[in-house]
């Protein structure tokens, strides 16, 4: 089972970086006493995505967005910073091996990684980063956004599936969950090891083939087992079931 989630997709974000690249290089072209504030404000300031620029280690741009995820008051807070104070230790090797293929390709895909906020506490992100051009010397701009709710709701799942799954191989007998595909094809999406003393078959054989443990059964008690999980399943969702001394409930 997996959890839905409203979120942009890769080529999404990706767009979205490289309209940011374009107004970059926009500002970057101006030459008007007034340009750091164009250039403030044609990189979106409002944008709800953290946009970072960081230039020779130092984070040289970081919109209001940027500002809330690494727990500054202000964007001013994060410039002017090493990016290096941002990385959990544990990241950094990572995203040095990031960085190398960012100079090499000018983009790299989208990744979930930690980053620190000024407070001290991990914070779960998804970045993408591609490199730019400031102030003619190579940089990176990211945009980032904060994934915490979305992988806790991932490592609730994967605990709750995971309590299921001890409390079956714990059940006396076999426990399994059965899957009708279109056609009237039976799989089983998970059988507990209990089906070896009863079937003398591996668990893993009937998930990767339901005739594995069909073949075992007595024909008519084979048809039988069929129809009443058609009959239990008109919508072909998962059917669970028990079986115990060699009867199936």
């Amino acid at each position: 089972m997996t959890a839905r989630v409203n979120r942009k997709t890769k080529a999404e974000l990706l767009a979205e970086v490289q309209i940011l690249r374009r107004l970059v290089a926009d500002a970057q072209r101006s030459a008007t006493a007034d340009e750091d504030d164009l250039r403030y404000r044609q990189l979106v300031r409002f944008l709800p995505d953290a946009v970072r620029i960081t230039c020779e280690g130092i984070i040289v741009y970081a919109n209001d967005a940027a500002a809330r995820l690494f727990g500054a008051r202000t964007p001013e807070e994060l410039i002017g910073r090493p990016y290096e104070e941002l990385l959990p230790p544990k990241e950094r090797m990572r995203i040095a091996e990031r960085r190398r293929k960012l100079w090499a390709t000018g983009s790299v895909p989208m990744q979930e990684q930690q980053r620190l906020r000024l407070d001290g506490t991990l914070v779960d992100v998804e970045v993408l980063t591609i490199s730019i051009k400031w102030q003619g010397k190579p940089a990176e701009l990211s945009v980032s956004r904060d994934i915490t709710d979305r992988l806790r709701g991932r490592r609730a799942l994967l605990e709750h599936e995971q309590r299921l799954a001890a409390l079956a191989e714990n059940i006396p007998g076999a426990t399994y969950q059965c899957v009708v595909r279109p056609g009237g094809r039976l799989v089983f999406s998970y059988v507990s090891h209990g089906v070896a003393p009863l079937f003398g078959v591996d668990a893993e054989q009937v998930m990767a083939r339901a005739t594995n443990l069909l073949k075992r059964f007595h024909p008519d008690d084979r048809r039988t087992l069929r129809e009443s999980i058609r009959l239990l399943d008109p919508e072909l969702a998962p059917a669970y079931g028990m079986a115990a001394w060699c009867h199936v409930w």
